[in-house]
């Protein structure tokens, strides 16, 4: 706030006010007039505004942070923000508020009620706030990775030709919750099967798998409020000799990836690098993005896309995303977490081997993949790409 000359901030947006106080207050995701609030004053003390129902809940999750809550059928989080700002000895010059999520009705009702206060946006200094993740964040996501691989590689050993689609997105989802525990929230399967690859965000439906099909697995969840995914390919019985192929290149693309994320490189530099290694790989180089960074958003900043100047920094968790969209084999995607260390990366998700596609329909045990000639990779080193 020194440093940007504003003498008050409202942060609103859901993410933020999880991470100013501590409070996971879901219900103001569920309705968009229960809004929350933190409101912070350069010479005092920051405060979290909730609606009176949510007050037991804040008081539980904010520690000793003052709360002040608002009567939802006369009030709003930002009428009760502005009447904390006319409190203190002078009203605010400058108001940093998060313009990006702050409805226009509340907008309002803070120019209204602070008549001679400047309100601009803070919303990339704000965010910037959480990119490097605390040791706690980091044992969080780590977590919710391994959580969400576990899940997958148990659907698959489970899993059998002539079950649907949905069925093993179900299972997915019900594994993500059973191991994940109390903390989990919007667990979800994301299963799609031969034709159904060529459809971008395919809800899984009632196709059943079939002997030679390639299948996309993948789970999300949130865990205490921080985001993991993670996608991997399996196939049923035998692949074709031409989705083998594709898909060892393409696995070779994701960890030239996973080598070239190291601090102090810009998101766009990534991009080329790996767009370059694609090239001369004979993949598909028409990517919109090959990864971004996430917590307590799915995507936050930075992207690994065109144009991203920003530098990647130690602490900073990313997912790695590599597609392959082949008229002959397919899709193919490969997603995993990591976290940027000094020298390099540490991945996240390293439960499942992904050298060569899983296996539906082998022996119990942990889930098979195609037979290789090369033995399978060890975990990844520190790199310097």
């Amino acid at each position: 706030m020194v440093a940007n000359d504003w003498d008050a901030v409202i942060a609103s947006l859901p993410e933020s006010v999880l991470y100013l106080s501590g409070a996971l207050i879901h219900t103001q995701q569920l309705m968009r007039r229960r809004q929350c609030a933190v409101v912070a004053v350069r010479e005092g003390t920051a405060t979290l505004v909730v609606a009176e129902v949510e007050l037991p809940l804040a008081r539980r999750m904010a520690g000793d942070m003052p709360i002040r809550t608002y009567n939802e059928l006369t009030e709003s989080a930002c009428s009760v923000a502005a009447a904390i700002l006319r409190e203190g000895s002078r009203v605010p010059a400058t108001l940093a508020i998060e313009r990006s999520y702050l409805p226009a009705l509340d907008h309002d009702v803070l120019t209204a009620a602070l008549p001679t206060t400047r309100v601009i946006g803070g919303d990339a200094e704000l965010m910037a706030l959480r990119r490097a993740k605390s040791p706690t964040e980091l044992a969080e996501l780590c977590a919710g990775a391994q959580t969400i691989d576990r899940a997958i590689d148990e659907a698959i050993r489970a899993a059998h030709p002539g079950m649907r689609e949905d069925a093993l997105s179900e299972l997915v989802r019900a594994n993500i919750q059973r191991i994940g525990g109390a903390g989990v929230s919007l667990a979800s399967g994301m299963v799609a099967a031969g034709e159904n690859l060529l459809v971008p965000h395919h809800h899984a439906g009632s196709r059943p798998l079939e002997e030679g099909d390639v299948v996309k697995v993948a789970g999300r969840a949130t865990f205490h409020g921080y985001y993991a995914q993670l996608a991997r390919m399996a196939v049923v019985g035998a692949a074709a000799p031409e989705f083998a192929d594709r898909y060892a290149r393409s696995r070779e693309a994701h960890r030239y990836l996973l080598g070239a994320l190291r601090p102090g490189v810009p998101a766009a530099q990534v991009y080329e690098e790996v767009i370059s290694k694609r090239e001369g790989l004979q993949l598909a180089a028409r990517l919109a993005h090959v990864g971004h960074s996430m917590g307590l958003e799915y995507m936050e900043s930075p992207k690994l896309a065109p144009g991203s100047d920003e530098l990647l920094e130690a602490g900073m968790v990313m997912q790695a995303t590599t597609v392959t969209n082949d008229a002959v084999a397919g899709l193919i995607q490969i997603v995993d977490m990591v976290a940027i260390e000094a020298g390099g990366v540490r991945i996240l998700s390293d439960v499942v081997d992904t050298t060569t596609p899983l296996v539906i329909g082998a022996a119990s045990g942990p889930a098979a993949s195609m037979p290789a000639d090369a033995a399978p990779p060890k975990k990844m080193e520190k790199s310097n790409g």
